[in-house]
């Protein structure tokens, strides 16, 4: 944990402020929930966004997910930005007996980017469709934060 801590300190230090939401920008980070793990998030244009991870919920599970952005429906903030968003994504969780869960997700979050750091703070609830575990229902929930990287978009 200290580890982790150190190197988003040193990430913090190193990245300058980010426009939000710029067309090839890319953001790591961590999450804490169902799944606890890293996570990135690649932004497409404004609006738009693909985001992956990995992380373990009892079982290692990664997934990965395109995600529409909408930044009108909360009232603005004067210290950042708060949108929310939604998309659809697949998700493999590796099961007890060794076999792998294929599932659809349809995550639901809320996005906070704050204004004069590049970070952005997420909270997100995700129902999960497992085909071949049964067909079971499944849901996660995850918080988490991503600091940007803004070199990314230039090249």
């Amino acid at each position: 944990m200290k580890r982790a801590l150190y190197s988003l300190v040193v990430a913090l230090a190193l990245a300058a402020p980010a426009a939000a939401q710029q067309a090839g920008l890319l953001g790591l980070g961590i999450m804490v929930g169902s799944p606890t793990g890293g996570t990135a998030k690649y932004w497409l244009d404004g609006r738009q966004a693909l985001d992956a991870a990995i992380g373990f919920s009892g079982n290692l599970q990664v997934h990965g997910d395109y995600l529409w952005h909408a930044w009108d429906v909360f009232p603005p903030t004067e210290e950042g930005r708060l949108g929310g968003y939604l998309g659809l994504g697949m998700r493999l969780r590796n099961r007890e007996n060794d076999n792998m869960a294929v599932g659809v997700r349809a995550p639901l979050g809320v996005a906070y980017w704050v204004k004069r750091y590049p970070l952005e703070l997420f909270v997100e609830i995700v129902p999960i469709f497992d085909f071949n575990a049964g067909r079971a229902l499944d849901l996660n929930g995850v918080m988490g934060l991503r600091v940007y990287f803004p070199d990314a978009a230039k090249k």
